[in-house]
């Protein structure tokens, strides 16, 4: 059975909207286990909130990790804007303490989202499909030409994201230039930028879902015959946090391209079970592919849940 994980950490307190994906989790996937690593104060003070059955991890007991050491000595990222607080680092340090974590608890087979992620299937549908593609890895999605995102990712065990962890922290100690010198014309070094210079230089060390049906962003599209949404999709339903409830597409996303050039919509319909989801299809055609996932930026999770 495939744990659901979410993970929060950094100097901001873990944020309500966090109990509206935990329930979406449990409406879609209600045989799997949920848990959460968290700083002990927010366990504390929110433990009222979470179900009896829901395991609570104090987030500090893993950060004495090996890997979770060697990232600290060499990273450098949010140097600049200060406003992040610390955001592209945490969004990073979180992979070394989750492998901490599967190996002190000895997991496998672990769905880590983020907080703002919605899930509309139940991830052990794909349980054979995540096995054939990731034994021994993670998958991850991309979502442009220099974004990966681990926002919606299966880890089939704790030396899978070791792999990437370590990839992460040799990149990191060569340096901020070498760094961005290996991504692109992105004016900043974060966990999706450096994911996806990653995934380039060593393919064969993670897997990729697919988030689009064909062109970019579809590989394993025929595994799955659905998609997932590593940022656009959940943009495009319910806006971004600067503007929540207004649909955004940009030209420079994958999903964004499509969408703008009329090629693809979302609409919501229902699954065999009655419960509203939203599929993916295609405006000049007649086929629909179901949506896995959206990952919501607007924060507004109530809505699309």
């Amino acid at each position: 059975m495939i744990k659901i994980l979410f993970c929060h950490l950094g100097p901001k307190r873990m944020p309500l909207y966090v109990f509206q994906a935990i329930a979406q989790a449990r409406a879609f996937a209600p045989s799997s286990p949920v848990a959460v690593l968290a700083p002990a104060i927010d366990l504390h003070s929110f433990q009222d909130h979470f179900d009896d059955d829901v395991e609570m991890y104090p987030i500090e007991e893993y950060y004495a990790g090996q890997r979770n050491q060697a990232f600290r000595a060499v990273n450098f990222l949010d140097y600049d804007p200060a406003h992040w607080q610390g955001f592209w680092s945490v969004t990073l340090q979180r992979f070394m303490i989750i492998e901490e974590w599967m190996r002190c608890e000895k997991r496998s087979e672990v769905l880590h989202i983020e907080n703002d992620i919605l899930i509309y299937t139940d991830p052990n549908k794909y349980s054979q499909q995540f096995k054939a593609l990731a034994t021994g890895k993670i998958a991850v999605t991309d979502g442009a030409d220099w974004h990966s995102s681990g926002a919606y990712c299966y880890i089939d065990n704790a030396d899978g994201v070791g792999i990437m962890n370590q990839h992460f922290i040799d990149f990191l100690s060569k340096g901020e230039k070498w760094c961005r010198d290996q991504q692109g014309p992105e004016c900043i070094v974060s966990e999706m930028t450096m994911l996806s210079a990653i995934r380039k230089a060593h393919p064969s060390d993670m897997a990729v879902l697919p988030i689009l049906p064909s062109g970019k962003g579809s590989d394993n599209f025929e595994q799955f015959n659905s998609l997932f949404d590593s940022m656009s999709w959940g943009q495009y339903v319910g806006g971004v946090h600067q503007n929540p409830g207004v649909p955004w597409a940009y030209k420079g996303h994958w999903v964004g391209e499509r969408v703008l050039a009329g090629e693809l919509d979302v609409a919501w319909g229902r699954n065999s079970f009655g419960q509203r989801v939203p599929y993916v299809y295609d405006t000049h055609g007649e086929k629909s592919w179901p949506l896995n996932n959206l990952h919501i930026h607007s924060k507004q999770l109530d809505k699309w849940r």
